[in-house]
């Protein structure tokens, strides 16, 4: 048995499968301890065997409304990158560094979101060996595929990847740079080098059946598949969502997750837009926002605040969704019919893979998308056939154990 520090940092999406990967981790004889900061004030149920804490300062949602307005307010991905960086994950980087080091001093390995310069500084000092956990396989160079947003350069790949570093450095290097100093450690070379990287294992929680894995890539990394806790299919879904579901044909799914709006005008914008869309098709909607709108009350719609995807999203047409890792894996899983519409970050990665796959559609930018172009996107998925590659990744995603995986990569650095 092993003492294994996990740390993540995030939304929802960031910390759901640090649970379920503890979780395993536990279930395997571990003893386990989680060090957990979020964008939100939601409380997190420790998983069985395994020691959470929460670190640093609660946000509430009003406060993660108003900074995500600020950040889609803003066109270019560095300056919503620096944005996040300052005022979300810079005002808890003391806090979460601190949880580090304790993390580090008790652990045999410390396990850590790739985000987290912090734990892996902290490991490296010490010589405890660390495994950093990819959410999405976009931030790992291969000349397999070019970085998000640039096109392919063919042999010249790792010139496109030269000039990612480069921009993601420019805002994300800076405080990275003055951790490693402050611990008397040498300056790193790049973001995607040897920040997020770890130099012991790198876990990339992504299906092989949505991103096989590049030749190229490390022979440390390694890709094992989407890291989901247990779904118990029985459980009994809240009385109005069961209800609705069992009324009428399969309704669509509209969930924005985390970046799903709080406050006006963005509130009912989207809801109009989601509900609008559906409309356009023939079909009944469930919106996830997380406060009611004037569209609440109609037969064809239904608001929940959240839902068990894996339960729900097998009973539903289709699922328009932002483009997380998670929820595009679920959705997926679920042999569900998926548009993306994403927003920022790696969302447009998976975007542009779920359409070149055949498993999902892409649609424009949330910034660009209108009820048209998202209704034509909507029907485009609807009459995907749900036997073809759809069912392929489907039939796939359900039969893996990303958390088995990921749990044997960090017994196996114990002994790197």
């Amino acid at each position: 048995m092993a003492r294994v520090g996990v740390q993540t940092w995030g939304s929802e999406g960031d910390v759901q499968p640090f649970l379920a990967l503890a979780r395993g981790l536990a279930e395997a004889g571990h003893d386990v301890r989680l060090a957990v900061t979020t964008q939100s004030d939601k409380r997190y149920a420790a998983p069985p065997g395994v020691r959470l804490e929460r670190v640093g300062e609660d946000v509430s949602g009003a406060e993660g409304a108003a900074l995500l307005d600020r950040v889609m307010a803003l066109g270019s991905p560095l300056k919503q990158a620096r944005l996040v960086l300052e005022e979300a994950l810079l005002p808890q980087e003391s806090a979460m560094a601190d949880a580090a080091a304790q993390l580090v001093e008790w652990s045999d390995v410390v396990v850590r979101h790739h985000f987290l310069y912090m734990a892996r500084d902290h490991a490296a000092r010490a010589d405890v060996p660390e495994v950093s956990v990819f959410l999405t396989p976009d931030l790992l160079p291969t000349r397999a595929h070019p970085p998000t947003g640039m096109p392919s350069l063919g042999p010249l790949q790792r010139v496109g990847w030269w000039a990612a570093n480069k921009g993601i450095g420019s805002v994300f290097l800076p405080p990275a740079q003055r951790f490693r100093a402050a611990l008397g450690l040498p300056p790193a070379k790049g973001m995607l080098h040897d920040v997020w990287p770890s130099a012991t294992a790198n876990v990339v929680a992504v299906s092989p059946a949505l991103f096989p894995r590049p030749e190229d890539w490390s022979e440390h990394t390694h890709l094992t598949g989407f890291l989901r806790g247990p779904v118990t299919s029985d459980a009994l879904l809240a009385p109005a969502l069961e209800a609705f579901l069992e009324s009428g044909d399969p309704p669509v799914y509209a969930s924005f997750g985390s970046l799903s709006p709080w406050t006006e005008p963005r509130l009912s914008d989207t809801a109009r837009l989601l509900v609008a869309a559906a409309r356009c098709v023939g079909r009944r909607v469930i919106v996830q926002l997380p406060v009611s709108t004037d569209l609440d009350g109609d037969d064809d719609v239904l608001r929940v605040d959240g839902s068990p995807h894996a339960q729900v999203f097998p009973r539903c047409a289709a699922v328009i969704h932002h483009g997380g890792a998670g929820v595009t894996q679920t959705a997926v899983r679920a042999g569900t019919r998926a548009v993306v519409v994403p927003h920022m970050a790696d969302q447009v990665f998976w975007a542009a893979q779920v359409e070149r796959l055949g498993v999902g559609v892409a649609a424009p930018m949330r910034s660009k998308v209108t009820v048209e172009s998202l209704a034509g996107a909507l029907q485009r998925a609807l009459d995907l056939d749900a036997d073809g590659p759809l069912g392929t990744a489907g039939a796939a995603l359900e039969v893996e154990d990303g958390v088995r995986e990921a749990v044997a990569v960090v017994e196996g650095s114990l002994s790197s």
